[in-house]
């Protein structure tokens, strides 16, 4: 073990409603309590429908009245849901299940699944009603032995109105308040898929990183150098998209993208690849912009797979896991190049893991501090957990959005299909 001296951030500020208006944040183990009215008017969140599991007839109502008891606290209105669907989850077709519903009401946007947890019909039930557009929520983790708990309605109450775009929170940006200039953050990952790569990319859409995007792909190549090639070229393409729906958006380039790079393991083995991406990547760039300086990049890898450990010690002899904010940019990080180490999360259960993030390319003019403060700062803007992730949220779903997709997708012969699979 190593004795090194450590940085712990403080967490960020939250504006609530993606309004001026802070949220009087409670940290509890880095967490924070949104149990106050996050939109100043009613937000509607439209039509929606209900599907329960037989076995479940007896608590319809009761998940209902406890959804519109959320609803007040955030400022939020949900009528009755139209129309109700009893099933048995064994034995239905999602595609059949949704033809059901649009004949009985065409302007319903959100479907919430009171059912069992069963994967191939969470499946199967992802793929089609996300190819018509029509987002689902889903509840299958309800104890009929316990009390009705507000908190957990409320959970899933915010992550329907999430679902619809409607922003709960903001979070303090992180960059110096005199660069006023746009930034997009963009997260990227990969997982293995018959016998190629699922490729994910989401980026912000905003000056306040409160909207996303995404786009992905798929990569199959005959030999291990060609897939090298090929993923480069595929996120290469996947990032210029990103770009160019965000210039499209705000009507200017972004001034800095700031890429993070997932889906590998230890960056330090596989520089050279990463340096072909970023080179590319740079190069799709200079291929939309009349110069660099118009759209500049930063493109950090993420490796999540540490075997690394980082403790504090309280007097005596004993060690803990370190607070949410973990800082590490002595001793263990390189010389001449710039990367750092981040235990964003709070753990209190195990050992926490640290994530490395590694500058790969750099033309911007960003202060470390800034990239600091940005990576750790954006750890709690993922809106199904009120309070820090491991990484930034951009990353998180990028990953969220793989797993959707290889669940979602896994019986079709042809995987180029995935392209449907947006959300």
């Amino acid at each position: 073990p190593k004795k090194m001296g450590a940085l712990l951030f403080t967490p960020p500020t939250i504006f609530f409603g993606g309004k001026d208006n802070k949220l009087n944040v409670k940290l509890d183990r880095s967490n924070f309590n949104m149990k106050k009215k996050i939109f100043d008017e009613k937000r509607s969140m439209g039509k929606w429908a209900l599907v329960y599991d037989h076995s479940k007839s007896d608590f319809v109502e009761e998940c209902v009245d406890m959804l519109q008891s959320a609803s007040g606290t955030y400022g939020v209105k949900i009528g009755e849901p139209s129309p109700i669907f009893k099933i048995d989850g064994r034995n239905v077709r999602a595609d059949q299940l949704l033809k059901e519903i649009l004949e009985e009401n065409k302007s319903v946007k959100v479907v919430f699944f009171f059912v069992h947890q069963r994967n191939n019909f969470y499946n199967s039930v992802k793929q089609h009603f996300t190819e018509k557009k029509i987002l689902t929520q889903f509840f299958v983790n309800f104890n009929p032995k316990r009390k009705p708990n507000l908190s957990v309605y409320s959970k899933l109450l915010l992550q329907m109105m999430a679902k619809q775009g409607k922003v709960l929170w903001r979070v303090q940006r992180g960059l110096s308040s005199n660069k006023k200039d746009l930034a997009m953050m963009i997260g990227i990952d990969l997982i293995n898929y018959r016998g190629g790569h699922l490729i994910s990319a989401t980026c912000t859409m905003d000056k306040n990183f409160t909207k996303f995007y995404n786009e992905c792909g798929y990569v199959k190549a005959s030999t291990k150098q060609n897939t090298k090639d090929f993923n480069s070229t595929c996120i290469s393409n996947l990032v210029k998209k990103c770009v160019s729906k965000f210039t499209k958006k705000n009507e200017k380039f972004p001034k800095n993208v700031i890429i993070y790079r997932g889906g590998y393991g230890n960056a330090r083995h596989l520089h050279d690849d990463m340096a072909l991406e970023a080179t590319k990547i740079r190069a799709k760039l200079d291929a939309l912009t009349e110069s660099k300086a118009e759209c500049r990049m930063l493109y950090l890898t993420v490796n999540k797979k540490m075997s690394d450990r980082f403790f504090v010690k309280n007097g005596g002899n004993k060690v803990y896991n370190p607070n949410g904010g973990l800082l590490v940019v002595d001793r263990v990080t390189q010389k001449n190049r710039f990367d750092f180490f981040m235990v964003a999360q709070q753990v209190t259960q195990g050992c926490a893991t640290p994530t490395h993030y590694f500058a790969i390319f750099n033309d911007t003019e960003l202060l470390a501090d800034e990239v600091y403060s940005l990576t750790y700062y954006q750890t709690f803007n993922y809106s199904n957990w009120q309070g820090p992730v491991r990484v930034p949220a951009v990353s998180k779903y990028a990953e969220k959005q793989l797993e959707i997709m290889s669940g979602a997708y896994k019986r079709f012969k042809d995987p180029k299909k995935i392209k449907y699979a947006l959300p």
